[in-house]
């Protein structure tokens, strides 16, 4: 739960959503209220196809779909001065960047709902960095995020899961990326 106020007072909480116990990826609900009284409740026409969460596929098969999707000459996690680097970052001995999927259900281009591995992957030759999805029921990639980006100001298309593809533009100001609309 995230409690949120504008500036007129009023209130927003936030909760993340679960489909039978299984997180939705990027997916909240919000209650809005003005002085202690209900006002509307956005965010909840999830979807209503009955969806399977007993994935047909293992965390370790959604890791070589993954790789087979995209493909690299040298992950970071088998780069050991990568590998030494996070543990000292972070402070924990066990930390890698070896890929730990997490199951979620992913709304896909079509806006469905597909129960997936939600992973990071990322590889030094070539260079790339990936929030990768892949589907828990036939491995299939669902759908890729990029991680990497550039610093220069940018114009594309943002994939709002609620309001669909909108148009964008950015631009790089004093360490921070600053989003128009």
């Amino acid at each position: 739960e995230t409690i949120l106020y504008d500036s007129k007072g009023n209130s927003h909480f936030r909760y993340d959503v679960k489909y039978k116990g299984i997180p939705v990826h990027n997916y909240q609900y919000t209650i809005h209220s003005a002085d202690d009284t209900l006002n509307t409740i956005t965010g909840l026409n999830l979807f209503s196809d009955d969806i399977s969460v007993i994935p047909s596929i293992t965390a370790s098969e959604a890791i070589e779909f993954a790789k087979t999707n995209l493909p690299a000459q040298k992950y970071f996690w088998e780069d050991a001065e990568l590998e030494e680097m996070i543990k000292h970052i972070t402070g924990d001995v066990s930390a890698s960047y070896y890929p730990s999927p997490e199951l979620v259900v992913f709304k896909d281009a079509q806006q469905l709902p597909v129960l997936s591995y939600r992973m990071e992957l990322s590889a030094s030759i070539p260079l790339f960095s990936y929030e990768v999805f892949i589907s828990a029921m036939d491995g299939s990639l669902v759908h890729k995020n990029e991680m990497i980006y550039n610093a220069t100001p940018a114009e594309g298309t943002a994939d709002l899961h609620i309001h669909g593809e909108k148009s964008i533009n950015t631009s790089w100001d004093n360490g921070k990326y600053i989003l128009f609309d």
